[in-house]
């Protein structure tokens, strides 16, 4: 008899440990198609790609402790999954940290969401490879095609919606609709040949009824703004970014209610790359523009995007061709409030590239994808 009774409490244990444990995630794909032309590329073109696409998927853990005296001790663990077979599929690749809030605010350790990330209403569709989302980057033009121009990329309004190593953050509570949110990161573990690499950020929100505003400063040194190591290759060569220094500056505005989802957005970058192997690079400066429209209406929810950016500055003058427009034309249809199909169309053209130094006035990137899929929050 006491064999059964140890026997049953052994078999509870689990069950009794996981009961403070919250599993979460979402399972999204799509059946997508994309063409993607880049003029100067290796290849002159990346083609036409058929294929499922992971949208957005992941799973995460997460729970809490109440310590007494109003103190919580906080956790999680996320990671992104590739329901379509691609990606390593580790741990930990999503926000994960350890610890504590109370009526002080929130303290975060891990690996974390910027400001924008965590806050920004601008792209449903972000982290995927195609057209239909707004946080794209796409190299244009490889060094060594034309003569004394560097390789050259453009990115998308969201492509700053990401997240730091080695992070430390602190959320505090709202007061009258204003909260606020600062974070550090040593973006490498190590220090490599004398760098020191770091990045920060400070971030303002205020919500009142249906609307808010936000405001985010983020700056690096010997890194990217997202917290990048400070080693980089360039033609084989290691190269040490000791001088390189970036800032960027995001505003957003937005509205939610009574069916209507509303935000757009203006992101401002800029970037001095000094380090022996890329002094030709100097100072490059970005200015970008995002809106998204969703309106609910029943089990339908049609939703529009557009981003803006303007030409490139590099050394104060003007890259002829790398402003850019993008479209996406999209439709949510709720089969239950965890479960939706959509459809979606997106379009982007960047300008023409001058006719000089080689180049021909091509259009350096032009694409579209199409796509059909479905999402479930679980």
């Amino acid at each position: 008899m006491n064999k059964k009774i140890i026997a049953l409490a052994v078999a509870m244990l689990p069950a009794a440990a996981m009961a403070d444990v919250v599993i979460y995630g979402e399972a999204g794909a799509a059946l997508e198609g994309t063409k993607t032309t880049t003029a100067y590329g290796s290849s002159g073109t990346d083609g036409t790609v058929t294929k499922v696409e992971n949208y957005n998927s992941k799973i995460g853990f997460k729970g809490s402790e109440d310590l007494g005296n109003g103190l919580k001790a906080v956790w999680q663990v996320e990671q992104k999954i590739g329901i379509d077979g691609t990606g390593g599929n580790t741990w930990a690749t999503r926000d994960s940290f350890v610890g504590l809030s109370g009526d002080f605010g929130t303290v975060q350790l891990g690996r974390l969401s910027t400001f924008q990330n965590i806050y920004s209403n601008i792209d449903p569709w972000k982290y995927e490879a195609g057209w239909n989302g707004l946080a794209w980057d796409a190299n244009v033009l490889e060094s060594g095609i034309v003569p004394d121009v560097a390789a050259f990329n453009l990115g998308g309004v969201a492509n700053y919606q990401s997240r730091m190593n080695n992070a430390i953050a602190y959320t505090t509570p709202e007061w009258s609709g204003f909260s606020a949110r600062a974070m550090y990161s040593a973006a490498s573990e190590k220090k490599v040949e004398g760098s020191n690499p770091y990045a920060w950020e400070i971030g303002l929100r205020y919500a009142f009824d249906a609307f808010y505003a936000q405001y985010s400063y983020t700056a690096s040194k010997e890194a990217s703004l997202l917290g990048a190591g400070s080693v980089e290759f360039y033609d084989g060569v290691e190269a040490s970014f000791a001088d390189s220094k970036s800032r960027m500056n995001y505003f957003e505005v937005g509205y939610d209610a009574n069916g209507l989802s509303a935000a757009i957005a203006y992101v401002d970058t800029k970037l001095q790359q000094d380090g022996d192997a890329f002094e030709f690079l100097g100072e490059t400066k970005t200015k970008q523009l995002g809106l998204n429209v969703a309106y609910t209406m029943g089990q339908f929810v049609p939703r529009f995007q557009y981003a803006h950016g303007w030409e490139v500055k590099v050394d104060g003058d003007k890259v002829d061709g790398s402003d850019y427009n993008q479209y996406v034309l999209g439709l949510d249809y709720l089969l239950s409030k965890r479960t939706k199909a959509h459809v979606s169309a997106a379009y982007i053209k960047s300008g023409d590239a001058p006719n000089e130094n080689g180049l021909d006035g091509k259009t350096w990137l032009k694409g579209n994808t199409y796509s059909v899929g479905l999402t479930h929050l679980f």
